[in-house]
């Protein structure tokens, strides 16, 4: 019901799309030696899956209508540029990186421009439970060199100027905004 569903956010919206923000995620502590077969198929039909077949789906209509300057923004994770060092979910991350990459290339011609943003560890529920810090503040966490977790904010006020005009010119890239972890 993919199409349904996207036609639904067109009415929604007044008849078009102009931005899409895949930003769904299935965070686990799953590694290569925990991950089973049902865990792999749910961590990859939401944190890949789902954003390709998405993507593809407002994709091909903007460029049927022939609509320009629209924008998809992935978020992703630091883990995407990390490389695999926790199994499925880096995983699933890291062909965002790649996705972004190949869709930005082949979709600028056409007036959409495609980014991804790819935050460290982010003051949120799901990341409250995994790592047993308090998500309502930024919490300390020494092993970021800015001694702290980001606060939502920071990562929101990113894919607004991704969205803006101001970007324009930035296209097929990944953002990493981790406090610097990644660059150990």
């Amino acid at each position: 019901d993919l199409e349904e569903k996207v036609t639904q956010a067109e009415g929604l919206l007044g008849g078009g799309i102009d931005i899409v923000v895949n930003n769904a995620g299935v965070v686990t502590g799953a590694t290569l030696d925990t991950l089973t077969l049902e865990l792999w198929d749910e961590i990859m039909a939401v944190n890949a899956k789902a954003v390709v077949f998405l993507t593809r789906e407002v994709i091909r209509r903007w460029i049927a209508k022939g609509e320009r300057g629209k924008k998809i923004i992935m978020i992703m994770s630091q883990r995407g540029v990390l490389g695999v060092r926790d199994g499925p979910y880096g995983m699933s991350k890291w062909g965002l990186v790649g996705l972004t990459r190949g869709l930005g290339y082949l979709y600028a011609p056409y007036g959409i421009i495609v980014n991804a943003i790819a935050p460290g560890v982010v003051a949120t529920e799901p990341i409250s439970r995994l790592m047993l810090v308090d998500s309502s503040d930024n919490a300390y966490l020494d092993r970021v060199p800015v001694g702290r977790i980001a606060i939502p904010e920071e990562i929101a006020e990113l894919a607004i100027f991704l969205m803006s005009d101001a970007a324009n010119y930035i296209v097929g890239q990944t953002i990493v905004c981790d406090g610097g972890y990644s660059l150990k």
